[in-house]
């Protein structure tokens, strides 16, 4: 009965140590990098999951009535890009005027964060930094830059609805404006990266289009 317990016990661990992506998960733990170089410093990025946006502009996020603004001021890496970091400032409201400057909106800033995972390997990694962004009741995935995710960190997908602009102040914010597009998941999505400049011209709205 010992033996067939530990000849068990053996079998599993192979089985986890040779699952797919536990050499990925080993890698990734121990020579773990942040992604820089997803899009440019001046792009707006989207695919499936994610919109990113580049410092000093504001994306848009809206449920129901629900808005809010949000605008990455910092990004950074230390140690070697072993970690990233994102610093940010939101603007929340819980009505569907058009005005972000009244007394209601609620103002506030916060700190986002990747590390090297710890644990041994999949299904025991874990992610030891806050990789979200806050606003309001909404948790959304963050990835360091300016994406963020449709979802929440345990992928479930909320309805949340995503624009991105070329403002950079909430006394630019026009919910009426019709440049102003939302998106939502879709897993069909292909992947864009399109001048934040460029985003409202006929040639970026092509470009997105096509």
């Amino acid at each position: 009965m010992k033996k067939t317990f530990t000849g068990l016990f053996l079998c599993l661990l192979i089985m986890f140590m040779t699952s797919e992506g536990s050499a990925d998960d080993i890698v990734r733990s121990r020579g773990f990098r942040v992604e820089t170089d997803v899009y440019g410093q001046n792009e707006i990025y989207m695919d499936d999951a994610y919109v990113g946006m580049p410092l000093g502009r504001i994306l848009m996020i809206r449920k129901d009535k629900e808005y809010c603004a949000l605008k990455f001021t910092r990004f950074w890496t230390e140690k070697n890009d072993r970690e990233g970091y994102a610093t940010y400032e939101v603007y929340y409201k819980n009505d569907d005027t058009n005005d972000f400057l009244n007394k209601d909106v609620k103002y506030s800033e916060g700190k986002a964060s990747i590390l090297p995972p710890t644990g041994p390997i999949r299904p025991f990694l874990k992610q030891p930094g806050y990789p979200k962004v806050n606003c309001g009741p909404f948790r959304l995935h963050w990835g360091y830059g300016g994406r963020v995710a449709f979802f929440d960190n345990d992928e479930k997908e909320l309805g949340i609805e995503l624009a991105p602009t070329p403002w950079t102040s909430v006394s630019e914010i026009n919910l009426n404006d019709p440049r102003l597009k939302w998106y939502s998941y879709d897993g069909k999505r292909r992947i864009i990266r399109i001048p934040v400049d460029q985003l409202w011209s006929a040639a970026g709205q092509k470009k997105i289009n096509n």
